[in-house]
């Protein structure tokens, strides 16, 4: 899916709830945000932890302001 909308690994990240998720990002080279605590995504090693998908918005925005080549949040992939 990002080689095909035009974006590299480096300008995405993957935002999931399960530690299958977080692995899929590391597997694609992205970065990954886990929305909710679940232990096993928690132990997956997520880049961060978000309580919803409005916080995780708000990183993904914060990490844009910090970076121009960083994660785009036209380049995100969600599987909630």
């Amino acid at each position: 899916l990002m080689e095909r909308c035009g974006f590299l690994p480096s300008e995405t990240v993957m935002i999931g709830d399960s530690a299958a998720d977080i692995l899929a990002a590391r597997n694609a080279g992205t970065r990954a945000i886990l929305v909710g605590a679940a232990a096993a995504g928690l132990a997956a090693g997520p880049d961060a932890v978000c309580a919803d998908l409005v916080q995780a918005a708000g990183l993904l925005e914060e990490w844009n302001s910090h970076s121009a080549s960083g994660p785009h949040a036209s380049g995100l992939a969600a599987d909630l």
